[in-house]
């Protein structure tokens, strides 16, 4: 068995709320990373950015007014599924 060295390594995760199987984390763990909280967005800003992208999209596609309707049915088939 050979040791092995790794440089310059960046990890990205995510954490849930606990709760089911979820656990806290505890702080002193927590400590030895950079940690930074964000908010899920509101329905509203949610709705703005489906919307963007969807326009994009179809923008390219040359398919005009499918945009807001895309991003209705995407947050309206999102809402009613339970957390991950």
């Amino acid at each position: 068995m050979r040791a092995r060295v790794f440089a310059a390594v960046q990890v990205i995760s995510a954490m849930g709320p606990p709760g089911g199987a979820r656990n806290n984390v505890d702080p002193r763990f927590m400590s030895l990373f950079n940690v930074f909280e964000v908010q899920f967005p509101s329905s509203e800003n949610l709705s703005t950015i489906y919307q963007v992208r969807a326009h994009t999209h179809c923008a390219r596609m040359h398919v005009c007014g499918c945009a807001r309707a895309l991003a209705c049915m995407n947050t309206h088939t999102a809402s009613p599924l339970p957390p991950l």
